[in-house]
């Protein structure tokens, strides 16, 4: 901008992080290769969409993340709650809102809300990810249309990104563990797939000094999952960084050149 501030730097690209002690790894790192890479980590994701739902960390990840998780239908907010809602009711309401919507058969759906409603009773003592697996297998389907939508959040999904931004760059970083810091968003009948069901996860990573604004940056990339319109596979994925921010005068010149540098990833992400 004008003026005489600093300017930020924003920069359109993708994907995660590291520990160590200063902000840039040393030179070790294999090479970045363009566009074999984006691929790879393309696939990867959507490999492990394909595992079965019981061998993934769904289950113990739904529980964990149920507050980060944003419901739209064609563009308005479904199902949003107080924050003293317990957190075993706003995971079974958000994910009886999605099978009311997706399943062809509404006895299903009748079945599946009315074990989601038991499943929110049980003892927060208990093991509600347990629980939560036995609504999955015994009601709801491990190979339906809503667990098609579920199969999309856990920590697994993240790991090929993750993994290439430490194998592949120079960059340390680390998750950001405010409340922003891992968003999901389930998006029904979007004007990107309206027939179908896209899914994103939204996560910030930080330099490792943030006191130092040589150092210091925040980055958020996004992974998404387009679904089928019969909800039975991924109709495609991808992992692109949506913001970079860091003020641009101050921050070390390697620094910058590291970031900058994942422009190339985005570049090669395509059409999503």
């Amino acid at each position: 901008g004008g003026g005489g501030g600093s300017r930020r730097l924003h920069v359109e690209v993708a994907v995660v992080a590291s520990p160590r002690a200063r902000t840039l790894r040393d030179k070790s790192a294999k090479p970045a290769t363009f566009p074999t890479d984006v691929d790879d980590v393309h696939d990867k994701m959507l490999g492990i969409w394909r595992r079965p739902m019981e061998k993934t960390a769904t289950f113990k990840d739904l529980v964990r993340l149920a507050r980060r998780i944003t419901l739209t239908d064609r563009g308005t907010a479904v199902c949003t709650h107080a924050p003293s809602v317990p957190v075993l009711r706003v995971l079974a309401d958000v994910i009886s809102a999605v099978s009311k919507r997706v399943e062809t058969s509404s006895a299903q759906h009748k079945r599946n809300a009315a074990a989601l409603a038991e499943f929110a009773a049980v003892d927060a003592s208990a093991s509600p990810d347990q629980s939560l697996q036995r609504v999955f297998a015994d009601v709801i389907g491990m190979q339906s249309r809503t667990a098609a939508v579920f199969r999309c959040i856990h920590q697994g999904l993240v790991m090929p990104t993750t993994f290439w931004l430490k194998a592949h760059t120079t960059i340390l970083s680390k998750d950001v563990t405010s409340a922003d810091g891992w968003r999901i968003a389930i998006e029904l009948r979007s004007a990107l797939n309206d027939n179908g069901v896209i899914v994103e996860h939204y996560r910030k990573e930080q330099s490792l000094a943030m006191d130092d604004p040589a150092e210091r940056f925040v980055l958020e990339y996004r992974l998404r999952f387009r679904l089928s319109a019969e909800l039975d596979d991924v109709r495609a994925c991808s992992a692109r960084f949506v913001r970079v921010d860091a003020d641009s005068d101050a921050l070390r010149a390697d620094v910058r050149s590291a970031l900058k540098s994942l422009r190339t990833w985005n570049s090669h992400v395509g059409d999503e």
